[in-house]
């Protein structure tokens, strides 16, 4: 029994090391969960998303999103994937969005097929996700354009089809503030018209 345990082991840990290296070749972030939920391996990719201000962390072993819409995604997503794991239908991967002060991140939550015998080890559950953000978010919108804060809020506000009067009811400012702040932005991402903001504000 001990021997067919130690083989099984083995086989799982191979299982985890064969995921991490495919993630590893592409540069992708991900999250390998076992049989109970507990985050048992990440990418390097992955890893640097745990972070203070990134979009994970981790929490008694589980692995969370920070922001309350991801947080509430990823838990149901992975309970879902856990559920099929264990003997339920087998669900299609689910799309999660978690976001931090880069942009918007998207993942997708995939159950493994389980082996007739297995130890808490086997993955059960990956969250893999691109290797860049959906969206810019503040500090890159900083870093790669030089916007400052308010002028950033106001980009991504834009880049969700929100107009310049919500954007001003929102931030609570005049609409006369906002639309200087849009022809700053204008100016600073070197665009002319709304939908090239969009665009370029969306990886295009």
């Amino acid at each position: 029994m001990q021997a067919a345990a130690r083989q099984q082991l083995l086989a799982e840990r191979r299982a985890v090391e064969g995921l991490l290296a495919a993630a590893e070749a592409a540069g992708l972030p991900l999250f390998v969960l076992n049989r109970i939920g507990r985050l048992v391996a990440a990418s390097a990719a992955g890893q640097k998303l745990i972070t203070l201000n990134g979009p994970f962390r981790t929490d008694v072993g589980r692995l969370r999103a920070t922001g309350a819409a991801g947080a509430r995604q990823l838990e149901a997503a992975v309970s879902a994937g856990l559920e099929a794991w264990a003997g339920g239908p087998f669900p299609a991967p689910k799309q999660v969005v978690v976001e931090d002060e880069r942009g918007r991140w998207a993942f997708k939550v995939t159950t493994l097929a389980p082996r007739a015998f297995s130890l808490l080890s086997e993955p059960a559950v990956i969250v893999m996700g691109d290797a860049e953000p959906l969206r810019m978010g503040h500090l890159a919108l900083h870093g790669v354009y030089g916007l400052g804060r308010a002028e950033a809020e106001v980009a991504q506000l834009l880049a969700t089809g929100a107009s310049p009067s919500e954007i001003a009811g929102e931030r609570g400012v005049s609409i006369e503030t906002v639309r200087s702040q849009i022809k700053s932005i204008f100016r600073k991402v070197g665009v002319h018209r709304l939908p090239e903001l969009v665009v370029r504000l969306n990886g295009g």
